[in-house]
């Protein structure tokens, strides 16, 4: 039996796929993107956009996938180690 593990370092990203509802998605189809943006990366949630529009913290939207993981570049670091062989 061969054991390796396998660790990743250095930068990478965060990703979420989540669902809102059609109601939410209208009013923001509306809206400019900017806003969307700044919507979704404000911590508190904007108080200027009606509550049953509101999405929260862009984390948060995140009841299909939630991953996070280092990208593919030469300023990251891969280190796979062969567990059977003594140090």
């Amino acid at each position: 039996i061969y054991r390796y593990s396998v660790s990743a370092t250095q930068y990478g990203g965060e990703h979420t796929i989540g669902t809102i509802t059609k109601d939410q998605a209208e009013y923001w189809l509306d809206r400019d993107d900017d806003e969307l943006h700044q919507h979704i990366l404000d911590h508190d949630g904007d108080e200027n956009a009606p509550e049953q529009f509101r999405l929260g913290y862009w984390q948060d939207i995140d009841n299909v996938l939630h991953a996070n993981g280092v990208e593919y570049s030469s300023s990251n670091i891969l280190l796979i180690t062969d567990e059977n062989t003594p140090t």
